[in-house]
């Protein structure tokens, strides 16, 4: 696969037509071309594209079809205080991604996007839970994915922080770091040392740090 350098890409026309200049490819390198638009996303229309000779015509790419994908997530409790969560969704067979920003209300809220047929897998981040995936798949009809967190044990994490005379220190950098999810969760100190996280119940690492102070690191933290 040979990129074409950063920019050198085209819009359609009203149309549907475009064309690009690219750089000849040698024999052992053929170009690759994709698509990109805001209700789809990032899909690959062709490939094994020989631009070593002489101009290359395409012809007309006729797209599949898109399918209604209702993304849900519930049970997301509203003590999180999560704002909205980011999910992107990838098709194992096409090379197909699309995403989607979901904004919370009540911890229960769905979101639609488009997408071809295919096997995906759904990705969702979400501060302080690090990865959640999902699969499903998309066969000829509007289809749904559900993100359920009300089986999920959360805690409120609790961090003070105190210099070695025992006194509270403000402002210091806190954080936690799961080894196994790749969680990772942070914040300041108040004026009484002290920073919490309401977060998924598991094994922590955690680290403090603040100029002026020696970093202070506790292994395990439950």
């Amino acid at each position: 696969r040979q990129w074409v350098g950063g920019g050198n890409g085209v819009s359609t026309d009203s149309d549907g037509n475009g064309s690009l200049i690219v750089q000849k490819n040698d024999a052992t390198e053929y170009y690759q071309l994709e698509m990109w638009d805001y209700e789809s996303g990032q899909s690959i229309l062709a490939t094994g594209i020989d631009a070593s000779e002489d101009d290359v015509a395409l012809g007309t790419i006729s797209l599949p079809e898109n399918y209604t994908v209702t993304t849900t997530i519930t049970g997301m409790p509203e003590s999180v205080g999560l704002n909205y969560v980011y999910a992107n969704f990838y098709n194992e067979t096409t090379g197909q991604w699309s995403w989607a920003s979901v904004s919370l209300a009540d911890g229960d809220v769905s979101t639609e996007t488009q997408l071809y047929d295919g096997e995906y897998t759904a990705h969702m981040y979400a501060y302080g839970f690090g990865e959640v995936s999902e699969t499903f798949t998309v066969a000829g009809a509007e289809t749904s994915v559900t993100f359920d967190f009300s089986s999920y044990e959360f805690i409120d994490l609790n961090v003070i922080v105190e210099d070695e005379n025992g006194d509270a220190v403000s402002e210091a950098y806190v954080e936690a770091f799961n080894p196994d999810s790749h969680l990772f969760i942070n914040g300041f100190t108040d004026s009484n040392g002290e920073v919490s996280f309401n977060t998924l119940s598991s094994t922590y690492f955690v680290k403090a740090n603040k100029t002026g102070y020696v970093s202070a690191f506790e292994e395990t933290v439950e």
